[in-house]
């Protein structure tokens, strides 16, 4: 089946090959929802983000309970720098499956983005108790508090970031545009 083929092909980074045999697999069933979601995320991966969000809508006037085409409909727009309609469809996500940590994740980037940033908080905790070893969450709860003048509590989110991922160089610039921001700098 061109699903199948497609799926290889997504896998080994042929992307253009599996754009062909998604497309295959529309003309014979154009009703195949899953056909449409995957020329969409193989359609994101060459950055074609327009062409992606279109397969996305297609797959969900054909099954809008979809979550992965409303999630992965977001991460098109957000790349478009459409941030108010990338969380409209991260939120639909969520809505759809309340434990996806990673469409929670991104809809808190995109309220981020919209500076939005005590809702962006909620989004990033919801990813934490999903996912409590979720160091981009704890980063960006941090950026977000920063933001709100919350330096203390900030802090706190960039040290267990740092204890869960070590290496992760976000967490330490964060951290130490917050020290400056207080003018404590070590």
């Amino acid at each position: 089946d061109y699903v199948q083929k497609g799926d290889a092909l997504l896998s080994e980074k042929r992307y253009q090959d599996a754009i062909a045999c998604y497309n295959k697999a529309i003309k014979i069933e154009p009703e195949k929802a899953i056909a449409w979601f995957k020329l969409g995320i193989a359609n994101l991966r060459v950055k074609r983000y327009k062409i992606a969000i279109a397969c996305y809508d297609k797959a969900l006037e054909l099954k809008p309970d979809y979550h992965q085409a409303w999630r992965d409909r977001g991460v098109a727009l957000g790349n478009l720098r459409q941030h108010q309609e990338a969380f409209i469809s991260f939120d639909k996500a969520t809505q759809f499956k309340k434990d996806d940590a990673v469409a929670w994740l991104n809809r808190g980037l995109a309220l981020e983005e919209l500076e939005e940033y005590d809702i962006a908080i909620a989004s990033f905790d919801k990813v934490i108790e999903l996912k409590p070893d979720s160091y981009k969450a704890w980063n960006h709860r941090g950026y977000a508090l920063v933001r709100l003048g919350r330096d203390e509590e900030a802090l706190l989110c960039f040290d267990k970031a740092l204890s869960i991922q070590p290496d992760y160089a976000n967490a330490y610039y964060n951290k130490a545009a917050c020290y400056a921001l207080q003018r404590q700098v070590e």
